[in-house]
């Protein structure tokens, strides 16, 4: 059997997966929302002891992860169809709409 090799121009292109980088970037945004989230909480930063300040933090964090998860739900779907792969994006998806329930629930507890 005689086997087939690429055209010269192709060499280097036929498996190069230029889609990897986006959820790469989304994988350290998630995380970085993370721990932008939590810093206050452990570290104890007097911004949490005037409650509109903290409104006001929590409100501007939830629409970052808000923003955050839809640009994730359109980079799952693009993933599905150009490459047929999923990179882990459902996962960093849960995890992003954990942070947004629990800055949902805070934002509950602070209007109380």
């Amino acid at each position: 059997m005689k086997f087939v090799s690429p055209f010269p121009d192709q060499q280097d292109n036929l498996f190069n997966d230029s889609f990897n980088k986006w959820p790469v970037i989304f994988h350290c945004l998630v995380f970085s929302a993370l721990l932008i989230t939590l810093l206050p909480f452990l570290l104890e930063l007097p911004i949490l002891s005037r409650p509109n300040i903290a409104l006001d933090a929590i409100s501007i964090w939830t629409a970052l992860h808000i923003l955050l998860f839809f640009w994730g739900v359109i980079l799952k779907i693009r993933a599905k169809t150009m490459w047929y792969r999923s990179y882990h994006i459902g996962k960093s998806l849960l995890l992003l709409l954990l942070l947004t329930i629990t800055d949902l629930f805070i934002i509950a507890a602070l209007t109380l």
